[in-house]
């Protein structure tokens, strides 16, 4: 069976579950979702329920313990808690500004402030240097009645801090085979959705774990299982390729991030002045960097 999971854990996550979006005038906490894109829900559907053959993920687990365990992944995961600390930040300017005008004897929070915050907030979520840009527009387009409640509600500090993160209703399908997937291989997933996964990462903004690189992980598992073992094995056998290998992969880890984000912020600059600068090229550097499988420390 299931084990882990703490049933405690299980318990309080089932507790937690999303409630939906009501009336702004309602003690009700009011439901922001954070949703799939669909690039990543048919990758998951492509690896969890092929199109032939038996399915890879176990089958016969009642809803109770699926919507737990997808619960638990949903707070691990990297935009859940992206968007979770620019609401943060958002409450904090907004109960700043309130400090302010009420020092000041102006009203609080007018429409411009209101506003100004509104789109600060969906600003944020395109970070970094603009690279989750697609995430911030899904967001704004699921939930298109933030902007009103934002713009409305009469204690705006209130709504804000009582607002909930929420399951897209038409994601539940995913994250309950996400949730088969971490019950199929248990201490892989908890490795892979951990804390401490986050932090060896491309690009040191993200916290939490990424779908894409879960189901990456699951079907390197799922089709050569032996493949971690023998390569921990030997990195225990040989210490000195170990320690260079791992500090050569480090180093063109470092390389590409800055890379990375020189041609990011090339590429922003172009788009934003509306036109195709045919002088941009990726950096000679960069083009010519290896990848991290091609790295082979001098013995």
């Amino acid at each position: 069976m299931f084990n882990s999971v703490a049933e405690q854990d299980i318990t309080l996550a089932h507790d937690l579950s999303p409630i939906p979006i009501t009336s702004t005038n309602s003690d009700t906490p009011y439901g922001f979702v954070v949703s799939l894109l669909d690039f990543e829900k048919r990758l998951i559907a492509s690896v969890a329920s092929p199109s032939e053959g038996e399915s890879v993920v176990p089958q016969g687990f009642n809803s109770t313990l699926l919507d737990a365990v997808a619960i638990l992944l949903f707070d691990r995961w990297q935009r859940k808690i992206a968007t979770k600390n620019e609401l943060e930040n958002l409450v904090e300017d907004m109960s700043e500004l309130s400090a302010e005008s009420n020092d000041l004897g102006f009203a609080t929070f007018s429409n411009p402030h209101r506003l100004s915050g509104y789109r600060s907030f969906f600003s944020s979520l395109g970070k970094p240097y603009q690279l989750n840009q697609i995430y911030s527009r899904a967001a704004e387009r699921k939930n298109i009645r933030f902007k009103e409640a934002m713009l409305s509600v009469p204690d705006l500090i209130k709504f804000l801090r009582s607002m909930r993160l929420e399951i897209d209703k038409d994601d539940w399908s995913s994250w309950r085979l996400l949730a088969k997937m971490f019950i199929k291989f248990p201490e892989e997933m908890q490795c892979w959705t951990s804390e401490e996964s986050s932090k060896v990462s491309l690009v040191e903004h993200w916290d939490g774990f990424q779908i894409w690189n879960v189901v990456r992980l699951f079907t390197i598992h799922l089709t050569r299982p032996q493949s971690g073992p023998i390569l921990l094995r030997m990195w225990q056998e040989r210490q000195d390729l170990a320690t260079k290998l791992w500090s050569q992969y480090q180093e063109v880890q470092a390389r590409q991030t800055q890379n990375l984000q020189k041609v990011l912020k090339a590429a922003v600059a172009t788009q934003s002045q509306g036109s195709q600068d045919p002088g941009f090229s990726f950096p000679e550097d960069f083009r010519d960097e290896p990848s991290p499988s091609q790295v082979v420390p001098s013995i």
